[in-house]
């Protein structure tokens, strides 16, 4: 009864989440061509972060939907098939790049209000840095995957011992690479900032000549929805790491022979509904925390229920 009713809740979670985080992301996308945001870099991660984890949620609904289906044998038995779906290849791309954008945006905003002076403020510039930063970070973390796809496909040729060896190594390569780094750079960077911000407002370390001028020039680079960005940083990268603690520590205890081969297919149930559940609250947390984001929020929900509630006293009175 207790597997049923898990199993229900998986295949009602999953539906709802997806739904919830594709108008979450699509919602997200818009305000950032609506929400005045001065810093092109940001405003460009903020919408790659919604599009990328928009990408995600579809690209785990696929392989959700792949589970329930029955695929034929000599589909499942494919070198290419193992390769680039059974490995997680595919999987791996809309992960790294969510991952690595939220990590791009943390210090892009790090340089805008600690390097100010220094900040390139060409959009050319941030698009052609990013993007090359960006393919490089992929293809070092997903390249990975799509090794380990090769040798499962060939476990005959290559043998147990040395596909054992390999995802042990690749399992620890993920958690520090994928899982830990962004952590850090997120939480180190937004920290200073909102430490640096306080300080700011406290007007310690600077004589009162120097403020006025400092203020000016940070005051293009620090606003509201600036710092509200950093806290809404912190809260995104917290929600990462408590949301995906479980299947990716829960992974390497099965890897390295604490956790048996049954609870390891569990994990990757696990982790199909976690990765949603993450990228559906991921676009709720700068929308609900920026003020512009708020508030055209609020203005959208006024403008969809107010001919609602204009409509209902003529109701009323038609039905008297």
């Amino acid at each position: 009864m207790d597997k049923q009713v898990t199993i229900l809740i998986r295949h009602v979670v999953m539906p709802l989440m997806t739904v919830i985080g594709l108008i979450a992301n699509t919602v997200g996308v818009v305000s950032t061509y609506r929400v005045p945001i001065r810093f092109p870099a940001a405003r460009l991660l903020i919408r790659l972060q919604f599009i990328w984890d928009a990408l995600g949620i579809i690209v785990v609904l696929s392989y959700w939907i792949s589970y329930q289906i029955d695929i034929p044998l000599e589909i499942l038995k494919d070198p290419v098939f193992i390769c680039v779906w059974s490995s997680y290849y595919v999987l791996s791309f809309p992960i790294v790049l969510s991952g690595g954008n939220m990590s791009l945006l943390a210090i892009g905003r790090y340089l805008a209000v600690v390097w100010f002076r220094t900040y390139f403020r060409k959009p050319k510039c941030y698009f052609m840095t990013f993007l090359v930063v960006m393919l490089i970070w992929t293809f070092l973390l997903i390249t990975p995957a799509l090794i380990l796809g090769y040798l499962m496909a060939h476990e005959q040729q290559i043998g147990v011992i040395v596909i054992s060896i390999y995802q042990k190594v690749h399992c620890l390569y993920l958690i520090a690479f994928s899982f830990i780094t962004p952590s850090m750079v997120v939480c180190a960077t937004q920290v200073h900032i909102l430490l640096l911000i306080r300080r700011k407002k406290i007007g310690t370390g600077r004589s009162s000549a120097s403020i006025e001028s400092a203020c000016r020039e940070e005051e293009d680079s620090v606003d509201d929805n600036m710092r509200a960005l950093s806290k809404s940083l912190i809260l995104m990268i917290t929600l990462f790491f408590l949301i995906r603690f479980t299947f990716y520590f829960g992974y390497a205890l099965a890897q390295f022979g604490f956790l048996p081969l049954m609870t390891t297919i569990q994990l990757n149930s696990e982790m199909l509904l976690a990765i949603p559940i993450n990228y559906s609250i991921n676009p709720l947390v700068p929308l609900f925390t920026i003020a512009g984001s708020h508030k055209l929020l609020i203005e959208n929900v006024k403008n969809l229920v107010a001919p609602i509630l204009r409509l209902v006293p003529f109701k009323l009175r038609g039905s008297s």
